[in-house]
């Protein structure tokens, strides 16, 4: 049952934002009802009906029916919980993570990523754990805790927080992606060519990602940490953020626009399929 529940709360959260997906979840748990204690005779309700609102398929519902049937919320907090499957929708992110701590912790870890959730930073330092501490750092670059980032950073959790830094760019978590690059950042009589080149990739990829998103104060921070306006991945010309921004546009113009304000101020250039077309004319 237990291995039931933790696949399960996997795969809903990896098809979080991929509505289609869910009925495979649903037809998991509808399957195994009696192994998971809703069978015809358990009294506690059919599975089909309880994670269903209006006939339909209720990602909500299911989320937090797998929490209360034991699901182990933990291991949620490292590489697969912010894999590439997971929502990149700062709402979205937010929502998740106020379900699954609306849950009561049951052990020493949750109880600890708990506090962290709630940003309670007394908590932290009065019940050091260094067990818990990389679940922790993942969870609050994902959630912007930047003073218990702070806190429990140490650069030996670098490598394991990549995946993490990247979330925080899409998300638009500034602060906390800020102290991070803080924390990383070589001193310039330190560096050598090399690693003066995957520091500048590094903060052009995540200026791309978090213009990407419309994150407008993520965007300008990074700019301002020397990330390179015009900056195009590898295999795509002409693919810069202003150019994604522009077909953002479509799902989000407010947060376009004050973006492409960001760039535009830092001379971005009009490139790509979008050569030809003035700038400011395509927002303003």
């Amino acid at each position: 049952q237990k291995e039931l529940l933790d696949e399960a709360l996997e795969e809903i959260i990896d098809s979080w934002d991929y509505s289609d997906y869910l009925d495979g979840v649903a037809q998991k748990l509808i399957w195994n009802s009696s192994r998971l204690g809703h069978g015809e005779d358990d009294g506690r309700g059919d599975i089909k009906s309880l994670i269903q609102t209006d006939g339909k398929l209720d990602r909500v519902k299911i989320l937090n029916l797998v929490l209360d049937l034991g699901a182990d919320m933990t291991p949620q907090f490292g590489s697969y919980f912010l894999g590439a499957g997971f929502t990149d929708d700062v709402r979205e992110v937010d929502e998740v993570l106020g379900i699954i701590f609306s849950k009561k912790p049951r052990n020493d870890k949750e109880n600890f990523l708990h506090a962290v959730y709630r940003n309670d930073l007394a908590f932290i330092r009065d019940n050091p754990n260094e067990e818990f501490n990389e679940a922790a750092l993942h969870l609050a670059v994902i959630s912007g805790k930047v003073e218990i980032f702070e806190h429990l950073y140490r650069p030996e959790y670098e490598k394991g927080l990549i995946q993490a830094r990247n979330k925080a760019a899409k998300l638009g978590r500034t602060d906390v992606l800020k102290s991070f690059l803080e924390k990383v950042e070589l001193k310039q009589d330190e560096q050598d060519e090399e690693a003066k080149f995957k520091e500048q990739r590094i903060k052009d990829f995540l200026m791309m990602s978090a213009a990407c998103k419309g994150h407008a104060e993520t965007v300008e921070m990074l700019l301002g940490k020397g990330a390179q306006v015009d900056y195009c991945e590898k295999g795509h010309p002409g693919k810069t953020s202003l150019s994604h921004v522009i077909e953002l546009r479509r799902l989000d113009p407010l947060k376009a626009r004050h973006t492409a304000e960001v760039l535009l101020n830092h001379g971005a250039k009009m490139q790509g399929p979008y050569s030809n077309r003035d700038a400011k004319s395509a927002f303003f």
